[in-house]
């Protein structure tokens, strides 16, 4: 019984925060491309990383770019892109005002497709939750 509530009270915070969380995550996508100038990279490593001996391993690249006074910079992208070897040209977006922060190129349509993605996770989890938890009482 105890578990059924714990479970619900993850639910009823997890499903909202999805949904309030897309919005802001396409913003703040858009807003880091409007700023964000575009360079040259390259993949300097690409490798799997498990943070947990028991949890899921994320593809993990290093990327090298050169900054607007000239310096070498690298970052590390995690994800699923597994299609960029050592030594592929990429194309690196990164904040004029902090030249470490950058990302590989995206446009704004995937960020705003990521955003619809978790909006639609929040709705699901929130349909379950109502339809399995409050929609069955008792």
């Amino acid at each position: 019984m105890i578990g059924e509530y714990a479970l619900l009270a993850l639910l009823l915070v997890l499903g909202p925060g999805l949904v309030v969380a897309a919005p802001i995550y396409a913003v703040h996508r858009r807003r880091f491309l409007r700023r964000a100038v575009e360079t040259p990279g390259t993949v300097v490593g690409s490798d799997w990383e498990k943070r947990r001996d028991d949890g899921p391993s994320t593809y993990r690249l290093t990327i090298r770019y050169r900054g607007p006074d000239g310096r070498e910079l690298t970052f590390e992208e995690r994800g699923l892109r597994q299609d960029a070897a050592t030594g592929t040209p990429v194309t690196v977006l990164y904040d004029p005002a902090r030249p470490t922060r950058a990302h590989i190129a995206f446009d704004a349509g995937k960020s705003d497709r990521d955003a619809l993605l978790l909006a639609l996770a929040g709705a699901v989890v929130i349909t379950f939750t109502v339809v399995f938890f409050l929609g069955n009482p008792g």
